[in-house]
């Protein structure tokens, strides 16, 4: 930290320092200062996506949740095929019950990124919610062949078999969420 502290104090007007000196921050979780850090670099360099992206998920996780979202979409926009976007964006979107919303996002993150867990867990949840429990079954099944120890995907997994009546089946991931 006190490295990159030095980097920014060298160059304050570098967005590259100010944007690296927040990334820190927000891996420590000191969101205020990550706050401050990014929202300075996206000033220094508006045209980024990168300091544009960040700001906004810092945003979304200290409650300003409206200005953060649009952040996001906006770099999203800048660069429409940068999954983690796409993949938060769906996720908010499903959050707030906006299925359509979350269902284009989603599907654009599927469509760059099809094997992701991530993704597939996304899927199994959008699967699930509009009640095709089969379909869950198999996207949060297609996760865990990938990261067989993805929490998300085993609960998820757990839920759908429950939902299914396979009460054994839905015991055994259950476990393995647990462990």
């Amino acid at each position: 930290i006190a490295a990159a502290q030095a980097a920014g104090a060298a160059n304050p007007a570098s967005p590259e320092a100010n944007g690296a000196l927040g990334a820190i921050f927000h891996a420590y979780g000191w969101l205020e200062q990550a706050k401050v850090c990014y929202r300075r670099a996206a000033i220094l360099e508006p045209a980024a996506f990168r300091w544009g992206y960040c700001l906004g998920r810092v945003l979304v996780e200290t409650g300003e949740r409206d200005e953060g979202l649009d952040l996001v979409r906006r770099a999203a926009a800048l660069r429409d095929d940068y999954v983690p976007a796409a993949l938060f964006l769906g996720e908010q979107a499903f959050q707030d019950e906006n299925l359509d919303e979350a269902r284009r996002w989603i599907g654009l993150a599927s469509k760059l990124s099809p094997r992701s867990p991530h993704v597939l867990v996304a899927l199994g949840q959008m699967a699930f919610k509009e009640g095709k429990t089969e379909e869950a079954i198999r996207r949060y099944g297609e996760a865990i062949d990938l990261a067989p120890r993805f929490g998300r995907a085993c609960y998820g997994l757990a839920l759908a078999y429950r939902a299914a009546c396979d009460l054994e089946s839905s015991a055994r991931y259950l476990e393995r969420h647990s462990s």
